[in-house]
């Protein structure tokens, strides 16, 4: 009876832990996430689907990325992607090491406006706009850079074409999609990038909370199905799709 009691035991905890579910907060950040557009979801299709090879599902909720920091810090949810790694969010998180995506951010603006910059000292002469809760507008300001806050992207692209800033950093791939989506198509023949980089190439990460149970462990089984997915070539089919 004992043996038989510790056998369905095993089944239950076995079964328990492939079917875990873990919760990720996201904002809006097409066409890598979005609470609305499903062909804008591909960082949200690599980590569910490499959570999956580990046998982890993920439930996906919506937020402002600033908010979605604060629940990852607190514990309100078990994570949030894709995200910039640092030395405070090595401290505040559990932080994957596999690389989720690379990113580029570059400075779009009107293409009558003749932008060119070696330095950062060469952006104070610029009028900026800047993201909230992006990674920009810290780096930005830290280097005594004045930068003109607002909500999101688009409304960033808007001042641009209106003239109330003249240059707002995005990744690249992102700003060009939004232009595509967003803008008629005279209005996005008026904008265009410069390609030298804010700060260089970026690795982002997935960010773990550091009050949740094992998420170490939940980080490293992330980036175990996260190199299977890439040595299988499905990663590399998922980032594919956002250019069909």
């Amino acid at each position: 009876m004992l043996l038989r009691i510790i056998f369905s035991l095993l089944i239950f905890l076995t079964g328990c832990l492939y079917c875990m579910t873990v919760t990720l907060a996201v904002g809006e950040w097409v066409p890598y996430t979005s609470c609305s557009n499903s062909d804008c979801k591909i960082a949200e299709h690599i980590v569910k689907e490499a959570f999956k090879l580990e046998g982890i599902d993920v439930e996906i909720v919506y937020y402002p990325w600033k908010r979605c920091y604060e629940m990852t810090k607190s514990g309100e949810c078990d994570g949030t992607f894709p995200w910039y790694s640092n030395d405070e969010r090595e401290t505040l998180f559990y932080v994957n090491r596999e690389n989720l995506l690379t990113s580029k951010e570059v400075f779009f603006h009107r293409k009558d406006l003749d932008f060119e910059w070696e330095s950062l000292d060469d952006l104070k002469n610029y009028n900026i706009g800047g993201t909230l809760g992006y990674s920009h507008v810290d780096f930005l300001e830290k280097n005594g850079i004045a930068v003109d806050i607002v909500n999101d992207d688009i409304t960033n692209f808007k001042k641009v074409l209106g003239e109330r800033i003249q240059i707002f950093p995005a990744d690249y791939i992102v700003g060009e999609h939004l232009i595509k989506t967003n803008f008629n198509a005279q209005e996005a023949n008026t904008l265009t990038y410069n390609p030298k980089a804010l700060s260089g190439e970026k690795s982002m990460r997935l960010l773990v909370s550091r009050t949740i149970p094992d998420g170490k462990n939940l980080a490293t089984k992330f980036d175990n199905g996260l190199k299977e997915l890439k040595s299988s070539g499905r990663y590399q089919q998922i980032l594919n799709s956002v250019n069909e």
